[in-house]
């Protein structure tokens, strides 16, 4: 489900060329926390080329959950920032693409409350750490065309500009909102880039 099936799908049929092998390390309910734990065994010891990072909604969803467990913006950013620079001190040819966690528009305010002060850190951890790619998720709910999430994974594979057109990628939330498949527009949020 989710951008890791539909990128593999669309790379390895129409790139075969890259000769890709993808790696699937999602968790559902990983924290900062978790990654950070498990950094080496789940990432490092992998010795991949690209690492693709979605992580930061449960930090501020598990405050809230009944878990009632509090991530500081600091603490957040300390995780993710440790979790980064493991990653280029360990391989420091491969190439890291963060994406932003987002809320769905259905979340209860205080979770999207919690989470603005964390998409402050993801973007300060990119930008610190100088991150290759940022995807602006937060707020782009579904992509239908070819889009943000698009152009990003095919600038960070080196894909050429006549080849872009042909990445696809249908559902623009990369792991949590396949389900919204349907719907055929591109919703913005006031983004603000870095």
């Amino acid at each position: 489900f989710g951008y890791y099936v539909q990128t593999t799908g669309f790379i390895n049929a129409n790139h075969p060329e890259l000769d890709v092998k993808f790696c699937n390390r999602g968790h559902a309910g990983y924290s900062t926390k978790n990654l950070l734990e498990h950094v080496y065994d789940e990432c490092i010891d992998l010795n991949p080329n690209l690492v693709i990072i979605q992580i930061g909604v449960n930090d501020s969803i598990k405050r809230y959950n009944g878990d009632n467990i509090y991530v500081s913006p600091e603490e957040f950013k300390s995780n993710y920032m440790a979790v980064i620079s493991a990653i280029k001190t360990k391989l420091p040819d491969t190439k890291i693409i963060m994406m932003e966690p987002f809320c769905l528009p259905n979340e209860p305010r205080q979770i999207r409350e919690d989470l603005n002060e964390k998409l402050r850190m993801v973007r300060e951890v990119a930008r610190e750490a100088d991150v290759e790619t940022l995807i602006p998720l937060d707020g782009i709910i579904i992509v239908t065309t070819p889009g943000v999430v698009q152009s990003a994974l095919a600038k960070t594979l080196g894909l050429s500009p006549e080849n872009q057109h042909k990445m696809l990628i249908k559902t623009g939330s990369l792991t949590q909102i396949s389900y919204f498949e349907g719907w055929s527009s591109v919703i913005y949020s006031n983004y603000s880039p870095l």
